[in-house]
Order: structure tokens, then sequence, then C-alpha cells
């Protein structure tokens, strides 16, 4: 008999995918998303198709004492597919969506859906409202079940509106003042609130600014793979240098770490080495465990040797960055784990 002695997060996907690519990459693409924690375990219990429907309690207890039958149309069996594709609620939801993005949506295609746009601000908002919508026609259809409540096809249109707006709004994409230029052109309104946030970065008398990302991939029956990269520009936006390639780590924090150690290697031996620099990333524990480590006497486990001597030698401060403005990074370091070999270009 085989016992497993521990399990990671990771290693429960593997499970509960079965080893199937596709399905282990739609429980990540559910991980990342920008949404409320219970609606991340809604998403997974869609995906596994495990939600409490009509059609499913009776499967389970067996007998008449359930009815299957969809309780808001009557015409079908209260699947996961018809409340979700098949049932009004659904008609009228995804067709609002559709107009509203004008991006076309359905059952085939629902999770490749979710990479439309190559914006990471609009992708993730993207995501947002692919995720607001299914959410919404669930809580409607218990409101029908629970409540013997019908909602009207403007009422349903109007809660997915404004759910998007305040899932947007708690994770810096707009405010709520913006809503009716979200309803009219989200996707520009969006992409031009990323590049007003990015304009306003320079906060501080900092000679140089640099970005950085590490990226990290388990596959399924295949060796993990990592990547880092990163820029550096001065005040007038100029780039001064830029990296992209593979790495050998086991974790994503790690990558993270190498390629800020990369990047404070390339400007301790360079003519910038005396200089200010205001380093951006997107991972809030790599920001803690530098910060912490910088200021005691106890440094974290996982920071190498060379990456301490590194931090102390340098005149740098790491900042928070959403990751939706990282993107140029986010790209090089995904892109480098895909490479042979590392690629340095001093501008």
């Amino acid at each position: 008999m085989e016992y497993i002695t521990a399990l990671n997060v990771k290693d429960c996907y593997d499970i509960l995918s079965g080893g199937n690519q596709i399905a282990f990459g739609a429980y990540n693409l559910i991980r990342s998303l920008k949404i409320p924690p219970k609606v991340h375990y809604f998403l997974w219990s869609l995906l596994s198709d495990s939600l409490p429907t009509a059609h499913l309690l009776q499967k389970r207890f067996k007998g008449n004492l359930i009815l299957s039958k969809c309780l808001i149309c009557h015409n079908s069996d209260e699947t996961q597919d018809h409340i979700f594709w098949g049932c009004e609620y659904a008609t009228w939801a995804w067709h609002f969506v559709e107009v509203w993005w004008e991006v076309k949506v359905s059952k085939n295609n629902f999770w490749s859906s979710f990479h439309k746009f190559k914006s990471p601000s609009v992708k993730a908002s993207w995501g947002i409202v692919l995720a607001a919508t299914l959410w919404t026609i669930w809580l409607s259809r218990n409101q029908t079940v629970f409540e013997n409540n019908k909602l009207g096809r403007k009422a349903l249109e109007d809660l997915l509106l404004l759910r998007t707006l305040y899932w947007c709004e708690s994770v810096k994409l707009l405010d709520q003042s913006q809503s009716s230029i979200l309803a009219s052109n989200p996707a520009g309104l969006i992409l031009s609130n990323s590049k007003t946030v990015k304009k306003n970065l320079w906060t501080e008398n900092s000679s140089l600014m640099g970005f950085i990302d590490g990226s990290w991939k388990k596959r399924v029956n295949q060796d993990d793979i990592a990547g880092i990269g990163g820029y550096l520009h001065d005040k007038e936006g100029n780039m001064i240098l830029m990296f992209s390639g593979p790495v050998s780590t086991r974790s994503a924090l790690v990558s993270e770490m190498e390629a800020l150690w990369f990047l404070l290697d390339k400007i301790n031996n360079s003519p910038w080495s005396q200089s200010k620099v205001k380093i951006h990333s997107d991972c809030q524990e790599l920001i803690d465990i530098t910060q912490k480590s910088k200021f005691s006497n106890n440094s974290h486990w996982l920071l190498s040797k060379d990456l301490l001597s590194l931090m102390g030698s340098i005149n740098f401060k790491l900042i928070k960055i959403p990751r939706m403005l990282n993107d140029n990074a986010d790209s090089l370091a995904t892109r480098g784990a895909m490479r042979t070999s590392m690629i340095v270009s001093w501008c």
C-alpha cells in the first residue's frame, strides 16, 4: 500500500484533474482570477460538475423526493449545462455580455475565451466578467428556486454589471464613478486606467526604475519550467537593460527571487551601481521577505547569500505593483521559461 505523506495545492490539482492537462489548466486559471474566494470555490465545483443541481441531487438520493425539472423555464432537466448555457437566465446573461464586450462566448470555447485579450489589465477584467456572469446566473437561479422570486431580464443585466463594477473596483481596475463608461466601452476604460496608473509611478526621486517577474509552471507528466524577465529604464523612459531566460527553480517564489538577484547583479556591475533604484514586482511575498531581511538580523532561509549581499550594497526600494501593470516583465519571464539560454540586452 502506498501512502502520501504531504500534499501541496498543486498536488491536489493533479488529483482533481486526474492528470488531464486541460482540466489542470482550468483549475490554475480559476485560482488566478481576481474574484472573491467563495466564487473560486463555486467555479471549481462547476468545473468538477458537482454543483447541487436538481438533476445531480435526484441521481444522488434516487427516488421521487426531488423534482429534476428546471423551475425557471420548466422545459428541461436542471443540469449544469442547462442552468449555465440553456436556460433563459443564461441566454439573457450571455447575450448581454456578448453585446457589451463584443466577444462571442459559448460552452465549447468557454475556458479558452478567458484569453481573448492580450492586455493584462483588460484580460483580468474580462476574467472577472466571465466569473461574475456564471455567479450571477447561479445566484439568480437560487433566488428562483428557494425564494420563488423570478428575475426579469433587465434586473439580471443590472446585477451582472454592478457585480463586475464592484469586483473590478476591489482590485483597483476602476472606481464606481466610471460605471457609465464601463457599460459602454469596458475594454477601452480598463486600458486607459492602467496606462494612467503607470504614468503616475514616478512618486519618488529615483534615478532608475526596474520591473521584474518570475515564472514557474508545473506540467503534468513533464518537467516543470521556470523563467525570469525584467527591464530597467531611466526617468525619461529610455530603456537601459532588458533580460529574459530560463532558471532552475522549484517554486514561483524562488523564480521571483532569481529575477531580483539578476537585476541587482547587473546594476551592481554597471555604471549605475550607485544610483537610487525603484524596482517593481507583483509578488507581495517577495516584498515582505526582502523588507524583513533588510531591516532585521534574521534573513529568510530562501534568500541566497549572493542576493543578501546585493541587497546590502544597492540603494533600491522594492514596490508592489498590480500584476496587470507588470505585463512587460511578465511576458519576458513567461517567454524566458521557454528559452534555452538567458538573453541580456544593454540598450
